[in-house]
């Protein structure tokens, strides 16, 4: 639901970014969640990985900036300095293209992960 909300933060005034370089840090930013979820399935039994609050807020946290940074991405590409108004559309296209094979490749890349666990611990 909250990478819904996301998809329509850009509309608001007080979330709209035009700079694509800050757009850019957001969207390495995230790759701070792999280590933070990889951490709380692995340290499940602390009190703090058990937090539903916890858990709750990272979640939140994830699938709202997962619709804000990607909307906010595909909405500045096409509009990036050296791109000509007839290439704006292969670039959307191409842009897409790369979004779904990022999607695919990370999940691929999420099996090595589950390395070395001999049954899944269920967060509580």
């Amino acid at each position: 639901m909250l990478d819904v909300v996301g998809r329509f933060a850009p509309q608001w005034s007080a979330l709209h970014i035009q700079d694509g370089k800050l757009v850019s840090v957001l969207a390495a930013a995230r790759v701070l969640f792999i280590p933070l979820f990889i951490l709380m399935q692995r340290e499940s039994m602390q009190s703090w990985a058990q937090s539903a609050a916890v858990q709750f807020t990272v979640m939140v946290l994830l699938a709202f900036s997962n619709g804000y940074v990607s909307t906010l991405s595909m909405m500045l590409g096409p509009e990036q300095r050296g791109i000509s108004p007839d290439e704006k559309s292969p670039v959307g296209t191409v842009m897409s293209l790369s979004l779904v094979t990022g999607i695919f490749i990370g999940s691929m890349l999420a099996l090595p992960t589950q390395i070395g666990l001999t049954a899944a611990k269920a967060c509580s």
